[in-house]
């Protein structure tokens, strides 16, 4: 049903259009270079696209230019490589930590292949190694001991305040998993193949760039089957948000709140779980996703089973809730037939903010237009981009597996 349109708003639509400069779709100002957004092909994204919206909608004015897309199932084939940084967290030094806790003569070694398994040998006998300490003298009070698997060689130093407008992605492991390295690895692996989709998708669909760090990993004192059990008892709406609400408080007994320049996307290792997938959830800085997330290897570009799209919506759409995108449809009810009269433009239900799963989801001009307007996202015409600092303090502990 078309909405009414009042004459002083048609007349005011009229002469912002004049104004505005807006290009009659097939002029010859109008043969351009055509991406999304670009309403009236004017070849530049600007105010008049939205003017030439409005009086597509409200006024009969001309019909936008169509987006040329490939079929949905080859959109995902442009996607841009992920990257996923690891540079803001730097190695530990653990013989000068030997020797600063013991003394000179002390060396450190390893009884096993776990972060627990380091000693400091000191004459014939084996200490405890503190790390925590080793990250303090290294480098410095405002560092914070994580790690980012549980091998031995997982340690790192990590300064949470340093990295400016990034997601933070952090791995949650249930306590009967902290001990299975091989089981980690795999995890942290899989975590990270959904969250390079998750980036290369919107970094296509924004046509900007969204910096995501490599997951960090933090125990918890819940098991496998406890954790499974929240994430079934958010089917029940009274408890919606357990599984969010215990994720948050096991990064907080650790970690602190993430400040406006952080985004914090949680998941749960608990085994093989690609069937425990309810209760994605976000609130303020964070995003969280089932233990799905952690247990699906997904590729790198092209089509996605379903759980994979699945996994990869989860994490996209909270994310974007957590940059201020409400639910497409209901912020956005113009957009609930505009594929239906506007040929080569979305409907609101296409949205990731809706029910669109990745690859072939896709994100309405208003929302691209909030998330371009985010300091988390960078315009992929900026050459300059946002610098990568190596922390410094302390030489990388080799990794020789």
């Amino acid at each position: 049903m078309q909405r009414f349109q009042s004459t002083p708003v048609a007349a005011a639509l009229a002469l912002a259009s004049a104004a505005a400069g807006v290009v009659s779709p097939g002029t010859a100002e109008a043969q351009n270079e055509v991406k999304n957004g670009d309403i009236n092909g004017s070849g530049a994204i600007d105010i008049s696209d939205v003017i030439a919206l409005a009086s597509a909608l409200f006024l009969g004015g001309p019909q936008p230019v169509p987006i040329v897309c490939p079929p949905p199932g080859e959109c995902c084939l442009v996607e841009p490589p992920a990257n996923l940084e690891g540079g803001y967290y730097g190695g530990l030094d653990l013989d000068r930590a030997a020797k600063e806790q013991y003394g000179p003569t002390a060396t450190v070694t390893s009884t096993g292949d776990h972060l627990y398994d380091w000693k400091a040998r000191v004459g014939r006998d084996l200490e405890p190694l503190d790390v925590a300490r080793a990250v303090e003298k290294q480098y410095g009070p405002d560092w914070t001991l994580v790690t980012t698997g549980v091998h031995k060689f997982d340690w790192k130093a990590f300064r949470i305040s340093e990295p400016e407008y990034v997601v933070l992605p952090v791995m949650l492991l249930a306590s009967d998993r902290f001990f299975d390295v091989a089981g980690v690895a795999t995890a942290v692996r899989r975590f990270s193949s959904v969250l390079s989709r998750v980036q290369g998708w919107y970094n296509l669909r924004v046509e900007g760039t969204l910096r995501v760090l490599e997951p960090i990993v933090l125990s918890t004192n819940l098991t496998s089957s406890q954790w499974n059990t929240l994430s079934a008892m958010t089917a029940n709406e009274d408890d919606r948000y357990v599984l969010l609400d215990a994720c948050i408080s096991a990064y907080e007994n650790q970690l602190p709140q993430p400040g406006a320049k952080l985004r914090i996307v949680l998941s749960i290792y608990t085994g093989e779980s690609a069937d425990v997938w309810l209760g994605a959830a976000s609130t303020g800085g964070y995003a969280m996703a089932p233990p799905r997330a952690t247990s699906l290897d997904c590729p790198l570009s092209g089509p996605l089973t379903p759980e994979c799209a699945d996994a990869a919506y989860a994490i996209g759409h909270e994310l974007g809730h957590t940059f201020g995108l409400g639910h497409s449809c209901d912020e956005y009810p113009e957009y609930r037939h505009s594929c239906e009269v506007l040929p080569g433009h979305p409907c609101c239900d296409q949205s990731i903010m809706q029910v669109g799963r990745p690859p072939e989801a896709v994100l309405l001009q208003p929302e691209i237009c909030i998330l371009l307007d985010s300091p988390f996202f960078q315009a992929l015409d900026n050459e300059s981009g946002p610098g990568l600092p190596r922390p410094g303090g302390g030489p990388l502990l080799g990794d020789d597996r």
